[in-house]
């Protein structure tokens, strides 16, 4: 029998053993800092009269930028400013690398780029990125822009670490303080099972209280909770005076979260991919309470709809590369224009956003625009608002949705927070319409306990240990993961709004004068599995793939080619985490689509009649 001695520095032995090899975090590639944004406005500016800007856009590790000739002078050009130190293929300027995208302009005009991009002004322009998990959990993460602020530690910011501690501290504190009281004026009350029923009783009570009073989510208040409730206990029970007893359960505790730690690693494959500890927040937002909007990671995708769909209604925070469909200036030179249209799987969890698939189309095909409009964490709803608002902005000539075997038809009708939590579209009409023809959302005082249950992200601890514990990865996910079934054709409801949707898309992408094609995407865990055809990820694709052929639209069914190249080189290569696409499989999807979408697309001036 181990001794009890022993107990304790076994866990300790466990613990570094399983967190040592497996989550090692290293060093990753410089990013753009937020301020070098007005460094890259005064370049441009150096560039006039020569050169007049007619767009741009900075991403995480780049700036891509469109500068015309004043008055017609010079054509127009494409340029592209990387990072120096990460293999430059084009010119050194200043603290560019810079390239042509359309080639090499006059001599005179590229003098003029080299020289303002070359001038040094003293502001920052790259700085190191600490490489956590892939930047998103699947279809949930909220983007935000890359911070100047590099955490020094893994991640550590001082702010995070006191946030942690206050959370693991403050709640299990409280409980200690107050079984010292009830120890000295209850001593008689705190003996056997009846406190541990009057503390079962007051933790998820108080936790609601706590949700519903103080902008925290209802999983981060039941857990402090639970946590204050244990500590008194622990502190206060009278079975717990025994020194031996509290070391013993101390000791128990660590060792059992040490094994399953170590189980998870072993048995399980790579875990889920995580937003880095320093974009979680503990607090919610403060409009939360003004307006009963929830921004934390899940909803953020749908708070990005409601905001292109609601004129009045703020964006989130986001990335440069979700795209804003009224603020969008299409670049010149381009013969055909492609709209893609879809969640994670095509905004680009866990790669750059030039490697994303609609990325690497535009690559393939230079003479065409590929406007990658995905937005993580929304459903087919979500796609057919999106469309609404891109089509006659960009006036596509081939409109590209994809939909998800994995969450599509979960997402599909889920709760919006800007339609009294409730689903987007109606339809009770010729086509789906918005449910709500203006924006609704709640006020903070009637939220009820199961809008609480349905928005609350998981609890704090996971979701800033998740990069770094992979029990705490797969836990988070688990929340964030509703229980998925196969529907039913001909008797699932979803699957005929999702009909409906479809059939939208291709009647209003006709009225704009552009084809509608259907991208079916397949999920991981279904390619992984001994028995793939067997699994309800294969059979909600191949309904999907059905519900959209009916609607006689183009309809590309990406199992066979994912199966396929499953089998010949092995699912890790193919996906970037348990969800997403590598750059590989970004790369076999989009050399797909080239073959296999259609290259021209019918004339403008076509009716959109019946299909």
């Amino acid at each position: 029998m181990l001794p009890r001695f022993a107990v304790g520095p076994l866990a300790v032995i466990l613990t570094v053993h399983c967190a040592w090899p497996g989550h090692a975090r290293a060093e990753g590639p410089r990013v753009i800092v937020p301020e070098a944004a007005k460094t890259v406005s005064r370049a441009f500016e150096r560039m006039r009269p020569t050169l007049e800007l007619r767009g741009a856009n900075i991403d995480r590790d780049h700036v891509i930028a469109t500068l015309c000739g004043a008055g017609g002078a010079a054509p127009c050009i494409t340029l592209r400013l990387g990072d120096p130190d990460v293999g430059c293929a084009g010119d050194v300027a200043g603290p560019w690398c810079l390239t042509f995208l359309d080639g090499a302009p006059r001599p005179e005009i590229a003098s003029v780029v080299r020289e303002a991009l070359a001038t040094n002004d003293g502001a920052p322009v790259w700085t190191k990125l600490v490489a956590l998990q892939p930047p998103d959990l699947p279809e949930d993460r909220a983007p935000g822009a890359p911070s100047s602020a590099t955490p020094p530690i893994a991640g550590l910011t001082p702010a995070l670490a006191a946030r942690f501690t206050g959370v693991l501290v403050i709640p299990p504190l409280a409980g200690a303080m107050a079984a010292g009281l009830a120890r000295k004026r209850l001593r008689r009350w705190m003996r056997g099972a009846t406190p541990v029923f009057v503390t079962a009783l007051a933790a998820p009570v108080l936790a609601t209280l706590a949700a519903l009073a103080a902008p925290v989510g209802l999983w981060d208040a039941l857990l402090g909770a639970l946590s204050m409730g244990a500590a008194f206990l622990f502190v206060g029970h009278a079975a717990m005076a025994q020194r031996g007893v509290r070391l013993t359960l101390i000791a128990s505790c660590v060792v059992s979260a040490a094994l399953a730690e170590g189980a998870v690693r072993v048995l399980l494959p790579k875990p889920p991919a995580v937003s880095p500890a320093a974009d979680q927040r503990f607090f919610l937002r403060p409009r939360l309470r003004d307006r009963g909007r929830a921004t934390f990671a899940p909803n953020f995708g749908k708070e990005f709809v409601c905001a292109v769909v609601y004129d009045d209604w703020g964006f989130p925070e986001h990335d440069p590369q979700t795209l804003v469909p009224r603020e969008f200036v299409a670049p010149p030179g381009h013969a055909r224009r492609v709209l893609h249209i879809g969640d994670s799987m095509i905004w680009g969890a866990g790669v750059q956003p030039t490697d994303t698939f609609p990325a690497r189309l535009g690559a393939l095909e230079p003479e065409s625009l590929h406007v990658n409009a995905g937005v993580p964490a929304i459903g087919p709803d979500g796609y057919l608002a999106l469309a609404r608002r891109w089509l006659p902005v960009l006036r596509p000539e081939l409109v590209v949705v994809s939909l998800f075997a994995g969450n599509d038809l979960i997402e599909l009708d889920s709760p919006y927070p800007c339609c009294e939590w409730g689903p987007l579209l109606a339809y009770d009409g010729p086509a789906p319409s918005l449910r709500c023809p203006t924006a609704r959302g709640l006020e903070s005082r009637s939220l009820a306990l199961e809008w609480l249950r349905s928005t609350s992200p998981p609890p704090y601890l996971l979701r800033t240990t998740a990069a770094v514990s992979a029990f705490s990865a797969y836990a988070t996910a688990a929340f964030l993961q509703p229980e998925r079934h196969a529907p039913t054709i001909g008797e699932d409801v979803t699957l005929a709004h999702l009909g409906s949707i479809v059939a939208a898309l291709r009647d209003e992408s006709r009225t704009q004068g552009a084809e509608l094609a259907v991208v079916v995407l397949p999920l991981r865990a279904s390619l992984a599995s001994p028995s793939p055809r067997a699994t309800v990820g294969f059979q909600t694709g191949a309904s999907m793939v059905d519900i959209a052929r009916r609607q006689h639209v183009l309809v590309l069914d990406a199992w066979d080619l994912l199966e396929a190249e499953s089998r010949a080189r092995g699912v890790d290569p193919l996906f970037a985490d348990a969800v997403h696409f590598s750059r590989a499989g970004h790369e076999i999807v989009a050399a797909w689509l080239h073959r296999n979408l259609p290259a021209a697309t019918i004339p403008r001036d076509v009716d959109a009649g019946s299909p």
